[in-house]
């Protein structure tokens, strides 16, 4: 059998080997998934509710553990990590608090003779293909959700945060979910590729762009109407308008691009900011960059540390010397630096003088890395602001309320922020447009996105 090789991405030191799934073991979790699956839709939502609530206690009382493991796996500053777990007991709760109105029927018509309604079913077997960059938020993001709605779940979550997956599900079995209900898959992408092949009634995946279509096709072959969600990559883009407050702006989009090293679809990749103050807002944000710490992810004030996936530096020096070549000028970072006894970090950086010919200007950059363009007008914003073939999340930094949401409007994105980046939030549907996926996690609409609405007629013999 084929083993999962689990490395501390800051130091390249090896944690753990894990042994991978394969076909055949992908294949048995999946029927044992499906017989599990009725019962469990038939325990009563209430117990459901009370296991649910029981996880959210031993993540409280596990989270530093919890967060050190993140921190060893994936490479995230610790105090991020903390953060992380801290955080997604909320979202956990929301998804308890709103599941039992949406499991409510719906009666349509009721005149004594016929009554019309929409009951919601669980779907049944759920495929869960997760990310490393923020594993706990955008696991809970499906699992919560469909466990609540009386699915099972097969869980792959990533390769670089394997480790932190197996422990999302072994809380979920011991805070009284039956493990046939609640399994994870370990392995690389053909562990995934074999999930998709399973006759699963919905799945679900976040990650990269490539990636997403690879599975749109193996889906397309194998398993074409299963209900599908795909949360893929962003190029996600802030108007900075002239009439802000020049640093708070600057130290808000400083978060919203270097937070988690940039290594989020929703990070801010592209500010785009209206001239009459672009010389006092570049300042202030290359200064705000440049506070920023490169350092290990244990140490307390490091705010930028080794990226997680081996090889993606090289990447981003490919995008910086393609743009170099072409006429940018790298205000702050632009190289990495190495701390003693660490992979080389790039530090935070910020290139203007950028156009579409640049493949940073097109492509997903997922690092500590961002551009900064002049602009115009609000026009010239909102046309920027678009080219984009990712439809992610959109911003503007503007006193005017009714300006930003006139500039917001024209905007094709699935998230819409005023004064704020890089934010999400569970009582609002996470989705986009575009290249950057489809369907919903988080509010309502991802909890209908784990439910089967079937239709009743009632019709009284005369």
């Amino acid at each position: 059998m084929s083993a999962l090789r689990i490395h501390n991405p800051a130091t390249g030191e090896l944690i753990e080997s894990l042994i991978a799934d394969t076909a055949d073991s992908v294949g048995d979790k999946f029927k044992e998934s499906q017989q599990e699956q009725r019962s469990w839709e038939h325990t009563p939502l209430e117990e459901r509710s009370a296991a649910i609530e029981r996880f959210i206690s031993l993540l409280r009382s596990h989270q530093e553990d919890l967060a050190r493991v993140l921190t060893e796996e994936m490479g995230k500053p610790l105090h991020e990590s903390r953060s992380e777990l801290a955080a997604v007991c909320e979202r956990v709760q929301y998804f308890i608090d709103a599941m039992p109105d949406e499991l409510q029927p719906r009666i349509e018509k009721d005149n004594g003779k016929v009554r019309e309604e929409v009951r919601s079913e669980a779907l049944g077997v759920v495929g869960v293909i997760s990310a490393w960059n923020f594993p706990w938020f955008v696991g809970a993001n499906a699992l919560i959700p469909a466990l609540l709605g009386g699915n099972a779940v097969l869980y792959k979550p990533s390769e670089y945060a394997t480790r932190t997956g197996l422990r999302f599900v072994n809380l979920l079995v011991e805070a009284g979910v039956p493990h046939g209900v609640i399994q994870h898959l370990i392995g690389y992408g053909e562990v995934g590729e074999e999930l998709c092949k399973q006759p699963l009634d919905a799945l679900c995946f976040t990650g990269s762009l490539a990636t997403g279509r690879h599975i749109a096709r193996s889906l397309a072959e194998h398993n074409p109407f299963c209900r599908s969600q795909f949360e893929l990559g962003g190029k996600d883009g802030v108007y900075v308008c002239d009439d802000v407050n020049v640093q708070q702006a600057a130290s808000s989009l400083a978060s919203g691009a270097f937070y988690n090293a940039g290594q989020s679809c929703c990070s801010v990749e592209r500010i785009f900011v209206e001239k009459g103050i672009a010389e006092e807002f570049e300042d202030a944000f290359v200064a705000k960059a440049r506070e920023l710490r490169c350092g290990h992810p244990n140490e307390a004030d490091t705010d930028v540390a080794p990226l997680a996936r081996p090889g993606h530096l090289e990447y981003l020096l490919e995008l910086i010397s393609d743009a170099n070549q072409k006429g940018a000028r790298v205000l702050c970072g632009g190289s990495p630096v190495q701390p003693e006894g660490l992979h080389p970090i790039l530090r935070p950086t910020v290139i203007t003088d950028t156009h579409e010919g640049m493949r940073l200007a097109r492509e997903e950059i997922f690092g500590p890395m961002v551009t900064l363009q002049v602009v115009d007008d609000d026009e010239e914003a909102i046309s920027e602001l678009n080219r984009s073939e990712f439809g992610l999340t959109a911003g503007v930094y503007s006193e005017a309320h009714e300006r930003a949401e006139h500039i917001l409007s024209q905007v094709r994105s699935g998230s819409a922020y005023w004064n704020a980046c890089d934010r999400v939030s569970p009582r609002l549907p996470w989705t986009a447009r575009g290249l950057s996926g489809s369907g919903y996690t988080l509010g309502l609409e991802g909890i209908r996105n784990m439910l089967f609405r079937r239709s009743w007629h009632f019709v009284h013999p005369e």
